[in-house]
């Protein structure tokens, strides 16, 4: 899949939660409803694609855009972790960044996809949720991600769509 595919189908899917947050009871600000997108090439070491979601607020812009970065490229210094969550500190690094991996045309493709820009536990949510409707992620892995941050958001939000 070209990237450019791929970021497009993350930021419909990541809409669409966007669309339903105010529902997910968990969610501590429903109003936020935009952000940046990374998706960061592990193979290439280096972002390959930032992409904006929605309209954010001119004096949010940088910090949306750093925090999406920091948390793509801290996940990437930690090659032990699958989220971003895991070496969260809640001051200055956040959850919201997923590690994937997956095989197509005999290639493997290594990313981590970091979006900032809503509540740390909705920035996750939106990611995990994108990535399993695209199936580039194992149940046993997401469940390892939902457990360590405790993401009732992500919960409420599958629980939603069923």
């Amino acid at each position: 899949m070209r990237i450019t595919s791929l970021a497009e189908v993350i930021l419909a899917s990541i809409q669409r939660t966007i669309n339903v947050q105010h529902r997910i009871p968990a969610n501590t600000n429903p109003t936020k409803s935009s952000g940046y997108l990374t998706l960061f090439n592990v193979k290439l070491g280096y972002p390959e694609l930032i992409v904006v979601l929605g309209s954010i607020p001119v004096e949010k812009k940088k910090k949306y855009l750093e925090i999406s970065m920091e948390k793509a490229e801290r996940l990437f210094l930690h090659p032990e972790h699958v989220s971003s969550f895991q070496s969260r500190d809640g001051i200055n690094k956040w959850g919201g960044a997923i590690r994937v991996r997956w095989e197509e045309d005999d290639e493997i493709y290594e990313y981590i996809i970091s979006f900032s820009g809503l509540t740390e536990a909705m920035d996750e949510a939106a990611v995990l949720d994108a990535v399993e409707k695209l199936g580039l992620i194992d149940d046993l892995v997401l469940d390892q991600i939902v457990s360590a941050s405790n993401n009732d958001c992500y919960r409420q939000l599958v629980a939603l769509e069923n």
